[in-house]
């Protein structure tokens, strides 16, 4: 019985370590995106990615992803299982963005899957000018 509070005290240990590293990279996603002017209009869809080593496992967490009304398909990739797809459009702006984004990291510690990360398709406000181009060249 030790061994079995061992097991869950470590699990939930890595859950934590694992929301607070996707909370900080939800950060600079959002300071990347706001530093090249794509929050302007900040209703998007976003895209994620999921992955597991079980095809049952990464079904279920597909089967959970439509019921929140995402598109989610799975594929086979390298001994494991790619969960990709898409959120309707919501703002990314917004609390209810930070919140997405923990519920991806429940999402993925419930199916014993990896919350790989997310993005967005960006319409380029610069019209093919990118602001960093000259920062690249220096």
């Amino acid at each position: 019985m030790p061994d079995l509070i061992d097991h869950l005290q470590k699990k939930f240990k890595q859950f934590l370590d694992y929301k607070r590293q996707k909370s900080e990279a939800k950060e600079h996603f959002l300071s990347v995106m706001k530093r090249f002017k794509f929050l302007d209009n900040a209703c998007k869809e976003v895209e994620f990615f999921f992955y597991s080593e079980c095809e049952e496992r990464a079904q279920s967490l597909k089967e959970s992803l439509v019921k929140l009304h995402y598109f989610a398909e799975v594929h086979p990739s390298h001994n494991q299982w790619l969960i990709t797809g898409y959120t309707p459009e919501m703002d990314i702006n917004s609390e209810a963005f930070d919140q997405w984004v923990e519920k991806m990291c429940e999402i993925s510690y419930l199916h014993d899957a990896a919350f790989d990360g997310y993005g967005v398709i960006c319409d380029n406000p610069y019209d093919g000018e990118y602001p960093f181009q000259e920062e690249r060249q220096s």
